[in-house]
């Protein structure tokens, strides 16, 4: 439930999950999903924010095409 807020606000993200399901494969995208065993593994130092800013800007042009097609039905 955090994990999504923080990578939208850049603040670097450790996913970790007791075994890898589809139901997170929209995020796999976007961030590593590390397994307990590999917490070990995991360079710490290495861990920086997403870059999502291409994502952003595809969701806002969804947003405007959906808001420009709300309007034309509206009037």
């Amino acid at each position: 439930h955090c994990a999504l807020p923080c990578i939208a606000m850049g603040i670097p993200v450790v996913f970790i999950r007791e075994k890898v399901s589809k139901r997170f494969d929209f995020i796999s995208d976007i961030v590593k999903i590390y397994t307990v065993e590999e917490i070990p593994a995991i360079n710490w130092s290495d861990i920086k924010g997403a870059d999502i800013e291409m994502l952003k800007k595809e969701m806002l042009g969804v947003l405007y095409y959906q808001i420009i097609e709300a309007l034309k039905k509206a009037a």
